[in-house]
């Protein structure tokens, strides 16, 4: 996402400059900006005063940034970076001591905004040293005459915002010492300047006089002479400028607040979809966002949209939206990657407890309780787990539980699903995804929904495991007609029947498994695909997975004839599902389809018209919503612990992002060999609590075949 900028018209008092550099650029902007050269190009040269520092140099030159960001640092100055880069020049970021958001976190973006950051790294390092001294050959007089105008016009924008703060601070002082004289009427002026002239997500513009280069760069295309403006995230890992709080039980601990609800069936508290304007300034740019680019499609009778982030390792995860919109469906995709970032990584404090079990125990979660994998599985040559050791001492992460109603430690490594793991002395004992992971408006809309992705996994798995012959729910029994509606729409794009079963656990989560299947049983197409979804409402339930079910389908149409014989092996030897495509592909061979008997051949019904759900979570505040849900998994004798993963980049858009653990419940694994049930002796009473058994289940009765969640 980019913004043509233009230089503004109206005139200004001209600002100091203190110009540093040689060569074309710096030339134009001493003379069309009215800078004061330094007597030679070096931080100690510059004039005293309170001048803005420029750093200019006519190639892709930051080698002396270092130099000028100390000198600059030393005296409190501001400094504004202008270089060519081949066949644009950069103006920006502004860099203010004590500020966050320095150049190295401008570089820190771009790099992971990069389609291919290492092949650029490649090319960098054999041809730095042509790149950083030679001149763009593009650099004209006439470009560079605009650079000094725009250089001008930022310092002016700089000078009168910096007049501005020191105004607002001026007020702000004044406004204290009213407030010690009287709080209510001090505390209401304090409040009212604090919010003058706030940038913020939803909130209103910048006006007139802003900088454009405090947190943003500005892009001069030496080709077109257009300006673009790319706004940068602060990193807070940023060497230079970042600084994370270490974790300490008092930042874990949870107070729920009272989140009146726009309706009583409405459990989103704000309304994002407004604010995506605002969203994709701060979070989406092909130069610089954390989110590269937003992409549309359409399968299955659904919207698809895909948010594709670059990471620090090197990958590349991506949110995605599934609606009957392409509005709805970008919003979602976008949410959903600020959700995966938050659970990849700690990003807003830093660990700092290292201990074993033992040590721990009396303020720790049991690791033995959040599933383990088979001992076969860990007698494997080469597997990347080893068994949990009490006595072996682990990275661990401050998180509350509702149950002790006190901040507990849980394992690092089942807190954040990506995090490195280099230390050979504190190694991973199980598989983790993005279990429990939730991006809310507030923390209470975080934990909500991270509920609702256990309870719908929970649900899927625990269903599959023990075979539980489940209700077949009629589409046509919905009161919203979407759900017959995509029915209709993948019947008619593929083909395929759906079929609904309602899943719902001991809790009363209303919990569905979708299944398409080809009715013709033609060669070569993929015989049953799945997919599940949890809400409040079941109608909201069904339609989710739905959502998620139609465009799998669709691609797995397309390629699952050059997989057939790859499915047929996997089906014979589990061992070779390893993947999360793999669980797709092997139970959407037809050999195998005997494998969903106990759903197919099912007698029980059920309507989307029982009132079980969405009547207990009427409530006119989210709260109390979160606090029935809560308390259903505390009567069944299990804990809810959440873990605070919200990181500042989250708070840039108002968001908060956590994980939900609930030990006990079924894990959701990809690859056969990192199943985990064992230590979970709920999966064993279950079925029988809920009538689909008339005993428990016993270790063999455990369905042995890989799952197939998508």
């Amino acid at each position: 996402m980019t913004e043509t900028e233009t230089p503004a018209q109206e005139t200004r008092p001209a600002p100091e400059i203190a110009l540093l550099g040689e060569g074309v650029l710096a030339g134009a902007i001493a003379a069309g900006a009215g800078a004061r050269r330094a007597d030679r190009a070096a931080a100690s040269a510059i004039p005293g005063g309170r001048p803005l520092v420029v750093a200019a140099s006519d190639g892709w030159d930051a080698e002396r940034y270092p130099e000028v960001r100390a000198a600059c640092a030393v005296r409190g100055l501001p400094w504004l970076p202008v270089r060519a880069e081949l066949g644009r020049v950069v103006i920006g970021p502004v860099e203010s001591p004590g500020t966050p958001g320095c150049v190295e976190c401008a570089e820190l973006r771009r790099r992971l905004a990069r389609g291919n950051p290492e092949g650029h790294d490649a090319v960098w390092r054999r041809h730095e040293e042509a790149i950083r001294r030679r001149p763009s050959s593009w650099l004209t007089p006439l470009a560079a005459g605009l650079v000094a105008a725009l250089v001008a016009d930022e310092a002016a924008r700089l000078a009168a915002d910096g007049a501005d703060r020191a105004a607002r601070a001026a007020r702000a002082d004044r406004a204290d010492g009213a407030d010690r004289a009287d709080g209510a009427d001090g505390a209401a002026r304090l409040a009212a300047d604090g919010a003058d002239g706030a940038d913020t997500v939803g909130g209103s513009a910048p006006g007139p006089g802003s900088a454009r280069t405090r947190g943003a760069m500005l892009y001069l295309d030496l080709r077109t002479l257009q300006v673009t403006a790319h706004r940068f995230l602060p990193d807070p890992l940023c060497a230079v400028c970042g600084g994370l709080p270490d974790d300490d039980a008092e930042r874990a601990r949870i107070e729920l607040e009272p989140r009146p609800k726009p309706a009583p069936g409405t459990y989103r508290t704000r309304s994002v979809a407004d604010e995506m304007p605002a969203l994709r300034k701060t979070y989406v740019d092909a130069e610089s966002g954390l989110v590269r680019d937003l992409y549309r499609d359409s399968q299955g009778g659904i919207v698809l949209a895909a948010a594709p982030m670059g990471l620090r390792d090197g990958g590349v995860e991506s949110g995605y939206g599934r609606t009957r919109s392409y509005r709805v469906s970008e919003l979602t995709a976008l949410l959903e990657a600020l959700e995966r970032y938050g659970g990849m990584a700690p990003g807003g404090k830093r660990t700092v407890v290292r201990a074993s079990h033992r040590q721990v125990a009396g303020e720790a979660v049991d690791p033995r309780t959040l599933g383990a994998h088979p001992q076969s599985s860990y007698r494997l040559p080469g597997y990347p787990f080893e068994p949990f050791d009490e006595d072996r001492p682990y990275r661990w992460v401050w998180a509350y539980s509702f149950a002790r109603k006190a901040p507990v430690l849980v394992p690092e490594a089942y807190a954040y699903y990506r995090v490195p793991h280099t230390d050979a002395e504190s190694p991973r004992f199980v598989y983790e995804i993005s279990n429990g992971c939730a991006l809310g408006g507030c923390l209470e809309e975080a934990i909500l929904y991270g509920i609702l992705e256990v309870a719908e996994r929970d649900a899927f798995l625990m269903t599959w495991y023990a075979r539980m012959g489940v209700p077949r729910v009629d589409p046509h029994s919905a009161r919203d007609r979407a759900i017959p509606t995509i029915v209709d729409a993948i019947r008619a794009e593929t083909g395929y029947e759906t079929m609904i079963f309602d899943t719902t656990l001991e809790q009363g989560i209303p919990s569905y498994w979708v299944m398409a299947v080809d009715p013709g049983g033609e060669p070569g197409r993929p015989k049953a695909i799945c997919a599940a979804g949890s809400h409040l409402h079941p109608e909201t339930a069904a339609e989710n997975a739905l959502r998620e079910l139609g465009p799998i389908l669709t691609q797995l149409v397309q390629t699952f004839p050059e997989q057939r014989a790859r499915a047929r092996e996997m089906a014979g030897d589990p061992s070779l599902v390893r993947a999360m495509g793999d669980h797709s592909v092997v139970n959407a061979d037809p050999e195998v389809f005997d494998r969903f008997a106990f759903l197919t051949g099912s007698t029980r019904t059920a309507s989307f018209a029982e009132p079980a759900g969405p009547a207990a979570f009427g409530n006119a505040d989210l709260r109390d919503d979160l606090l029935e849900l809560v308390g259903r998994y505390l009567d069944c004798g299990l804990d809810v612990i959440v873990v605070d993963q919200t990181a500042p980049e989250h708070r840039a858009g108002g968001f908060s992002c956590v994980k939900v653990i609930i030990p006990g419940t079924l894990p959701m694994t990809f690859g056969h060999r990192h199943r985990r049930v064992e230590g979970l002796p709920r999966l064993y009473e279950v079925p029988r609590l809920l009538g689909y058994r008339d005993r428990p289940l016993r270790p063999e009765d455990v369905n042995a075949h890989p799952h197939p969640f998508p």
